[in-house]
């Protein structure tokens, strides 16, 4: 089996809330951070209620890093591992394993796939731009990504659009932007990669022309990224013909044939269990194929993630159920469907009436650890990093 996390000896403490709880505390442990003491973000803290969102605060026990070791992890070249995009099955810790995985290893599953730590994470992804692009499927892939860095073990989902970064830097800090005034200009890359800057995430959200899948690649030259994880899960109408899409992604490497990023497709899940899923099983065997027929065939660094087989079982952790207002005197009509793993913040639930979050996106005893999108990331990182 797969290592479990290890127990952390300190946690994240932010020093400017970028989103506050809209209730005097949070459902779950350490969803809501501590601030750095006598720092703005305290008494923001004080004024305006607990911080679910930081924008800017101090990582647990991050690696030291100097300019030196940056510029080593920007010139090397990540490698993909073509077996991980596999069927697979959740261990007892809640991880998942690849098949794969317990094929190649000489004694265990762990000998070929290992649990990547956020310090380890931060070592690997080290000199690197980094572009999530898609609909909130991806974000909610992005912001978990950002919840693991911080060590928060219940990952919440502020709605947004638009282009959002996340930045860790040498000194231990990070930084997470949300959208400003609909400002989608590429950011620079000079200024992404500076000599204090560990790696970029950014966040590009890609919805508003669902039928411009040539200009979803042509922003990965845009941004100049080392890695693009990529998905289009439910924006799309039922009859948009992803057969396209292999001439699509071929086109982009016979124009940018020297292009040495790495591309991993995240294949979209079944929406819900009651729902015909052809669609969505269609597109994941269509890309799985693309991605194994390119590698083998042609060396391209273009690989899948298995997301559409995580959800397999109709469990709260693998599967998006029905869900109500927080509110268990509500008429079930109320209730509605979400594809979503986790839990939310929006608007349209208004101050929860009991503690908890509004349009919690799981069964309301869930702990929002949202263990879905965490074996995604680790899928990924066991995929590209050495």
């Amino acid at each position: 089996m797969a290592a479990d996390p290890p127990e952390l000896d300190s946690y994240y403490q932010g020093r400017t809330c970028l989103v506050h709880y809209p209730g005097q505390h949070c459902p779950f442990p350490r969803q809501c951070a501590d601030p750095v003491p006598h720092s703005e973000g305290e008494r923001a803290i004080r004024k305006n209620g607990p911080c679910i969102h930081w924008r800017q605060g101090d990582l647990p026990n991050l690696p030291s890093f100097t300019s030196s070791s940056i510029a080593q992890g920007r010139s090397r070249e990540l490698n993909i591992n073509d077996v991980f995009d596999r069927n697979g099955s959740w261990s007892e810790e809640d991880i998942w394993i690849p098949n794969a995985a317990a094929q190649l290893g000489q004694n265990h599953p762990s000998d070929k796939f290992r649990f990547f730590t956020p310090q380890e994470t931060a070592k690997c992804l080290a000199g690197k731009r980094i572009l999530v692009q898609g609909d909130s499927m991806m974000r909610q892939f992005y912001n978990r990504l950002i919840h693991y860095m911080r060590g928060i073990p219940s990952s919440t989902e502020k709605y947004y659009g638009g282009l959002s970064s996340y930045t860790v830097f040498a000194n231990g800090s990070d930084e997470w932007e949300l959208p400003r005034s609909n400002d989608n200009a590429p950011y620079s890359r000079a200024k992404d990669l500076k000599d204090d800057v560990v790696f970029r995430v950014l966040y590009d959200w890609q919805a508003e022309d669902i039928s411009d899948v040539a200009g979803s690649f042509k922003t990965m030259i845009e941004r100049d990224v080392d890695i693009a994880v990529m998905g289009f899960n439910y924006w799309y109408p039922l009859n948009f013909d992803f057969s396209r899409l292999p001439g699509v992604i071929d086109q982009f490497y016979a124009d940018n044939p020297d292009w040495p990023g790495i591309i991993s497709w995240y294949s979209a899940p079944q929406e819900f269990k009651d729902k015909d899923s052809w669609w969505h099983v269609g597109q994941g065997a269509l890309m799985r194929h693309l991605g194994n027929d390119r590698r083998w065939r042609e060396g391209r660094r273009f690989h899948t993630l298995p997301s559409d087989m995580m959800v397999a079982a109709a469990d709260a952790r693998d599967y998006p159920q029905r869900n109500c207002r927080f509110d268990p005197t509500e008429d079930a009509s109320t209730c509605w469907h979400d594809a979503h793993f986790g839990s939310g913040i929006q608007s349209l639930f208004g101050t929860p009436t009991m503690p908890g979050i509004m349009g919690f996106k799981a069964p309301l005893g869930y702990d929002g650890r949202d263990m879905y999108n965490f074996g995604v990331l680790q899928v990924w990182l066991n995929s590209i990093c050495p």
